[in-house]
């Protein structure tokens, strides 16, 4: 069954919204682009990651530039395992969990990680990056 929405993947999986994350593509400055790793229950403050990584500007990326960069289609992104290395940023409040849910390659499956192990295996930066 496809899951496209954060509360679509906690009912489906019978946990809370902010165990599922979400993987976001940004570009920064329009030429560079950046993971962001954050809570399901939460929005990217584009302004904040710009600041952060030393950009005038933040965008989302567009779904045509999420597969050529990554691999994978907007909605099943996951946050480790891409076609390239891709600088990363999660949000602090990501790891407080456990474990959490996020993107598993397709709108039909999901990924079960250890907010530690995004944060080792794609060598991420943790700040607060969400509003």
């Amino acid at each position: 069954m496809p899951v496209r929405t954060v509360r679509e993947a906690a009912e489906a999986l019978s946990v809370p919204e902010d165990q599922i994350i979400k993987s976001i593509l940004l570009i920064l400055d329009e030429e560079k682009p950046v993971l962001a790793i954050v809570p399901g229950h939460r929005r990217v403050d584009l302004g904040a990651v710009a600041r952060l990584m030393g950009a005038s500007r933040a965008r989302l990326a567009k779904p045509s530039e999420v597969v050529h960069i990554c691999g994978y289609p907007v909605g099943g992104l996951p946050p480790v395992g891409h076609a390239r290395p891709l600088e990363t940023i999660v949000d602090e409040e990501v790891l407080a969990k456990p474990f959490v849910f996020g993107g598993g390659g397709t709108d039909q499956c999901l990924l079960r990680i250890r907010p530690e192990d995004i944060r080792r295996l794609q060598g991420a930066r943790v700040a607060k990056i969400t509003r």
